[in-house]
This record gives structure tokens, C-alpha cells and sequence, in this order.
């Protein structure tokens, strides 16, 4: 019994967390600069066991300054080839705060750890809906 409770506690932790995450999203996304990035190359990394590639993107702010950043999740992108257009919001304040304007580009962390709450609530709950159903 100990142990659902302690999974509804985690559920509960998690979901709270992926609220913050989405409401961080919707706020960039409302109030943040949109522009248009351009994938400027590919950097493949390899090892004995794995082989992957994360796509670079350049894009100027809006004080006309050059910036770069890294895209680890290729689903998140609308277009993989170089010299692709990539729709992004940033932080004007802090321009390294950037999310890529598709689903999953502003919401990944969100979905992922929404996910595991609504295992561990499911789990929970469960539980002790089926001590009452089953009584």
C-alpha cells in the first residue's frame, strides 16, 4: 500500500512539474520574439555502441545578432535537409531560450513527463479504486 501511495506522491510531483513546463512554453510562445532559423549543418556523433546526429540552426535576434543552437531532437523539427527554414520563438532578454514552433518542439518535456505522471497516477489510483470496487 506504501508504494501507491508513494507512486500517487510521484505522480502528483511530475504532473505539477509538466503544468510548469507548459505554462513556461505558453509563455515564451506569447511574449517571445518569432522568427525564422536555418539548419546550417549537421554534427554526427558516433561510438562503438550508437551512432546519432543533432542538426545546428543559426538565426539573427532582433538586435541583429548572429546566434546558433543545438537541436538534439530531429522529431521536433519540421524539415531535416540543410538550409531548411525552422520556425522558432526566443527570449529577447535571454536569447538562448528558444523553443522550435511545432508541437513537440514547445511542449517535449511537457508530454514526456506528463506521461510518466499518468502512468504512476493510473497506477496509483488504481489501486485503491479497485480495494473500493473489489470490497
Amino acid at each position: 500500500m506504501n508504494t501507491y501511495i508513494a507512486l500517487i506522491i510521484v505522480g502528483t510531483v511530475l504532473l505539477i512539474v509538466s503544468f510548469a513546463f507548459t505554462k513556461d512554453s505558453i509563455y515564451l510562445i506569447r511574449h517571445g520574439e518569432k522568427t525564422i532559423s536555418t539548419i546550417t549543418r549537421v554534427e554526427e556523433v558516433a561510438n562503438s555502441k550508437n551512432h546519432s546526429s543533432y542538426y545546428i540552426l543559426s538565426f539573427t535576434t532582433i538586435n541583429g545578432k548572429e546566434k546558433e543552437f543545438e537541436c538534439h531532437f530531429p522529431a521536433a523539427l519540421p524539415t531535416t535537409y540543410l538550409g531548411g527554414e525552422v520556425p522558432i520563438v526566443y527570449d529577447p532578454h535571454n536569447p538562448s531560450d528558444i523553443k522550435i514552433l511545432t508541437y513537440f518542439g514547445a511542449f517535449a518535456p511537457a508530454i514526456i513527463i506528463g506521461a510518466f505522471a499518468a502512468g504512476f497516477l493510473f497506477i496509483g489510483i488504481g489501486y485503491f479504486a479497485a480495494q473500493i470496487v473489489l470490497k
